[in-house]
């Protein structure tokens, strides 16, 4: 029996457990913290992030938006580039995908 392929953008995360949701704003918070130091963990992040947008929008309404904080404070300042490409990449597969909705995307570095 090989090994079944998985489409990490299709798993069930779960209960949502997002950091934050304002009323107001009608936005869900996402902050990450991950470790960008190798190109595959900066992969791993990407695909990490984009298909937890994807779970997290199966469960919400409509009208709610996505906001995600990469918190990279404490790495390097020269992978500035390194997360503004991740933050490409994530865009390019939402896209990709067909995620019609405005996303925002921060880094805190």
């Amino acid at each position: 029996m090989g090994m079944q392929s998985t489409n990490p953008y299709d798993l069930d995360w779960g209960t949502l457990t997002p950091a934050g949701f304002s009323e107001i704003n009608k936005e869900i918070l996402h902050i990450f913290n991950f470790d960008i130091s190798s190109k595959e963990n900066v992969e791993r992040a990407v695909i990490f992030s984009a298909g937890k947008v994807f779970w997290t929008d199966k469960h919400i309404p409509e009208e709610v938006t996505q906001k995600i904080i990469f918190d990279l404070r404490g790495q390097p300042i020269s992978l500035i580039e390194r997360a503004r490409n991740m933050k490409k990449k994530i865009v390019e597969i939402l896209n990709e995908r067909g995620y019609a909705k405005s996303i925002v995307i921060e880094i805190l570095i």
